[in-house]
């Protein structure tokens, strides 16, 4: 099971937006989004699940 400190780390891990990396930060946030399955609640393509609408960072 995976900390609740552990999404944090990664996204740190992410550079900030800082209009010149857009391709680069979307590529990382797109991993994070694949990663914890959110990719497509984030496309509105399926509902948020149950266990992860209390997650907070």
């Amino acid at each position: 099971m995976a900390t609740s400190s552990q999404p944090t780390q990664e996204i740190r891990q992410i550079a900030k937006l800082n209009g010149k990396n857009w391709s680069s930060w979307r590529y990382g946030v797109n991993l994070l989004l694949e990663k914890n399955r959110l990719n497509r609640v984030v496309s509105r393509q399926e509902l948020l699940p149950p266990e992860v609408s209390t997650f907070s960072i």
